[in-house]
């Protein structure tokens, strides 16, 4: 059943969840409660409609004002989030212009329809203030510690830390789209927008479990004798494995990055079929330049190098990190063609091969 504004404060609201683990929504006390999870740490939030709250809510609870109207977006994936919604006019603030991939978004900056307020300590908090926020929205830091919730509850402006990249299912990614939905009133077009996404991605990955050969693949690239790659427990593990990709590490537990040694890669995807997410290369050539050691992999060799930059902007933003979470089904389609070898260098939706020689 789709959520409307008109269920807040039944004591029998509540939003079923099928793959979202980081976060959970349920009735009480008169309000909306909002939970989220990091490790063993719970974050309890009261989405209260209009700022109509019970008078007597524990202190340790954040109070949240929904529908939000006026938002401040600190990571590229909530701009991602608030733009599949087309909720782009609640975005008043940004941590870095240059990360914005999204044309409308972009042509809003120039226009002065938000600001940018920078991110961690070069905050510009007089400016944030200015913009009076109704929420800020930050990723929750992978040491689980940030400067900015202290200051924002210093300057009592709400502040929203969401761990969404923690979520080892693709699909769970997504479905934060939900939360996002109820936060600003437009809870029926996230719950459709996430059922296309669910559909898409389920028929996709049935139609994979047919292929009698799954390609190997590597990700990522060296740096300074360390490479970092994906657990084989991580959401880009999961969705190799729905693509029908063998993923060389798809045995390992951890859902974070492992970090390697640049020999241990080459010895174990020396051979490999695939070579995917290799840092910021824009051609082999530059891969090359970035690690000369590229051309030991046969992956490099045969030009099997998949870059997810197919949609970027100069400045820097990419697609990729705006809204791949939200569009797994795009991502599996992309790493579906990369599988059969029919990506080329411009088909993607997010991925593209890279090229011998291109500055793209």
């Amino acid at each position: 059943m789709a959520l409307g504004m008109q269920l807040f404060g039944v004591a029998s609201f509540a939003t079923p969840l099928r793959y979202a683990r980081s976060f959970s929504l349920d009735s009480a006390e008169g309000f909306v409660r909002l939970r989220i999870f990091v490790n063993k740490d719970t974050t309890t939030y009261a989405l209260c409609p209009a700022g109509r709250c019970p008078s007597k809510i524990d202190r340790r609870v954040k109070v949240l004002s929904i529908p939000l109207h006026r938002v401040i977006c600190m990571t590229s994936v909530h701009e991602g989030y608030l733009e599949v919604l087309n909720l782009r006019d609640h975005i008043v603030g940004v941590d870095q212009a240059s990360f914005i991939c999204d044309s409308a978004l972009r042509a809003m900056g120039k226009r002065h329809a938000w600001a940018e307020v920078g991110s961690d300590a070069q905050t510009d908090w007089e400016r944030v203030v200015a913009l009076h926020p109704d929420v800020i929205l930050y990723s929750y830091p992978p040491g689980g510690v940030s400067s900015l919730n202290p200051k924002a509850n210093a300057l009592h402006i709400p502040a929203l830390a969401t761990p969404e990249w923690l979520e080892n299912n693709p699909l769970g990614r997504a479905e934060w789209v939900r939360l996002y939905g109820i936060l600003f009133g437009r809870e029926r077009m996230a719950d459709s927008l996430f059922e296309v996404v669910r559909h898409g991605y389920d028929s996709l990955k049935a139609g994979m479990k047919m292929r009698k050969r799954r390609p190997t693949a590597i990700v990522g690239l060296g740096w300074r004798g360390q490479w970092f790659v994906s657990g084989g427990g991580s959401y880009v593990a999961q969705l190799l494995r729905d693509a029908g990709i063998h993923y060389l590490w798809e045995d390992d537990r951890h859902t974070g990055a492992l970090t390697l040694g640049l020999e241990g890669v080459l010895d174990k995807g020396r051979e490999a079929d695939l070579w995917l997410n290799a840092g910021e290369a824009r051609s082999l050539a530059g891969l090359e330049s970035m690690e000369s050691r590229s051309v030991k992999f046969r992956a490099f060799r045969e030009e099997h190098v998949y870059q997810n930059d197919a949609h970027h902007c100069a400045e820097g933003g990419n697609a990729y990190w705006e809204t791949g979470a939200i569009r797994p089904d795009l991502l599996l389609s992309d790493l579906t063609h990369i599988a059969d070898g029919t990506l080329d260098s411009r088909s993607g939706n997010y991925y593209r091969r890279l090229p011998k020689n291109n500055s793209k």
